[in-house]
């Protein structure tokens, strides 16, 4: 028998008693001398190959400072490749950040509507464990309600109404945890000026047919509203207009004025904005009615000299909404409750 055959049935009876393989899996068998000079040898997993793709001077604070950097790049692919091997570990700070890429990839991305349910299934998979009461990372709760939002959107009514209290209650743990967080702030706000505008016969009827909506109060959103504006100071005109809004409902005729004037010259960004700029225009000519002064402020704002919107092009504003010519407030009033991309991009 040839050396070159008789290296071929050698060959053949490992891998019939090893099918795995292993970084052992050659050592023990010495056949390398059977092989003829135009054999190659079988490549194999050894830990110096492990060391060049995973080197030991890696530690894991590197790793995710490399993982936040593609993911300030947009490199969301790269991203989940790098922290998707370390998701079993049981580290908070992983989990997280594969939920937040994998949410991203779905937002920035035109996916079939299917591959966005199972990306989304997976992030809500991987952090039901972890978002737990005793886990104390402000940023997985932070991400498990935005999760739990999208994961919900795509069920029935009733099961929406009852992720609404899971939503909720993730969010004000997060607050809890980390009051400096610009996002749970605005979702906060956002969700408890949308569901205490559910109220009398639509909340009756919600929870005859579906379930008893979470209860919030507009005192509660204009606290959490106004957390960011402490935050970032007249920076998101979404923050802004929503706050006009709850200051409206809470008849705080004087401040809501402030607010939806302040919002009105802002420059939109986006499509949602516009459309909240125009309602702001709409509901400050309800507020025409009133006699505001400023004795009716409350002692605890403290209000520029002059108006904070002095340098904005307010004349050009109005041009731009009359020329639109439609009603944005019912429009901005009819849209369904969810948070936007913008929304939760990562502070």
């Amino acid at each position: 028998m040839s050396k070159s055959k008789y290296a071929f049935l050698v060959k053949t009876l490992i891998n019939l008693a090893w099918p795995t393989t292993t970084s052992g899996r050659f050592k023990a068998v010495p056949f390398s001398s059977y092989f003829s000079e135009n054999d190659q040898p079988i490549p194999t997993v050894t830990n110096e190959n492990f060391n060049r793709n995973w080197p030991p001077h890696r530690t894991m604070e590197k790793i995710l400072e490399e993982a936040d950097q593609l993911y300030e790049e947009e490199k969301y692919i790269q991203v989940y490749e790098l922290l998707n091997r370390l998701k079993y570990n049981r580290n908070s700070n992983v989990k997280w950040r594969i939920a937040r890429v994998l949410y991203q990839t779905t937002a920035t991305n035109n996916l079939p509507l299917d591959m966005k349910k199972e990306i989304i299934q997976e992030a809500y998979e991987l952090l039901l464990d972890e978002a737990t009461e005793e886990n104390t990372n402000s940023y997985i709760h932070k991400w498990f309600a935005i999760i739990c939002d999208c994961y919900y959107r795509s069920h029935s009514i009733e099961k929406r109404i009852e992720g609404y209290h899971k939503i909720l209650k993730h969010l004000r743990m997060s607050y809890k945890l980390n009051q400096n967080d610009i996002t749970v702030c605005y979702l906060l706000g956002k969700l408890c000026f949308d569901m205490a505008s559910l109220r009398g016969f639509k909340r009756f009827v919600a929870k005859i047919l579906y379930s008893e909506p979470p209860d919030c109060t507009f005192d509660e959103a204009y606290k959490y509203l106004c957390r960011v504006e402490q935050l970032s100071e007249r920076m998101h005109l979404s923050n802004v207009y929503l706050l006009g809004r709850t200051c409206y409902e809470l008849e705080q005729y004087y401040k809501a004025k402030h607010y939806l004037n302040m919002a009105y010259c802002m420059t939109p960004n986006c499509e949602c904005e516009k459309r909240q700029k125009y309602a702001a225009k709409q509901l400050l000519a309800k507020l025409e009615k009133y006699a505001l002064g400023k004795e009716v402020l409350f002692a605890e704002c403290d209000y520029p000299s002059k108006p904070i919107y002095e340098d904005y092009n307010c004349a050009e504003a109005e041009n731009d909404a009359e020329t639109e010519g439609i009603s944005m407030a019912d429009q901005c009033d009819k849209e369904e409750y969810s948070f936007d991309t913008e929304d939760v991009k990562q502070t």
